[in-house]
């Protein structure tokens, strides 16, 4: 029973405990900078190889267009959930949604 509660626990702490998400991090090659969520706008970042544009709704966000040749941080669509993250590489762009409390592990292991 205990092993069972302990593997509960670990697998909330995994899948983000169903936090809310409450901030956007937008990073770039200049920095990082952070969003208080919901916001509703479009916002162009500056990427190793141009412009990138961001697209944020309310609790999600996403990758809208990119200038890198393979789209993956394009296709990834819309990202909504506490730990979820778009990344695009070749412009060393990425953002990522954190809940309360900042960034939480993506796995936990004993």
């Amino acid at each position: 029973m205990l092993v069972a509660a302990g593997l509960a626990v670990a697998a909330l702490v995994a899948l983000g405990g169903g936090r809310e998400p409450s901030r956007l991090i937008v990073g770039s090659p200049a920095g990082e900078t952070a969003f208080g969520l919901p916001l509703d706008t479009v916002m162009t970042v500056e990427g190793l190889l141009g412009p990138l544009k961001v697209e944020v709704s309310g609790r999600r966000a996403r990758i809208a267009e990119s200038p890198c040749p393979g789209q993956q941080c394009v296709r990834t669509g819309w990202i909504d959930s506490a730990g979820e993250a778009s990344v695009c590489a070749p412009s060393a762009v990425w953002i990522r949604i954190d809940g309360p409390g900042g960034p939480q592990p993506d796995a936990v292991s004993y």
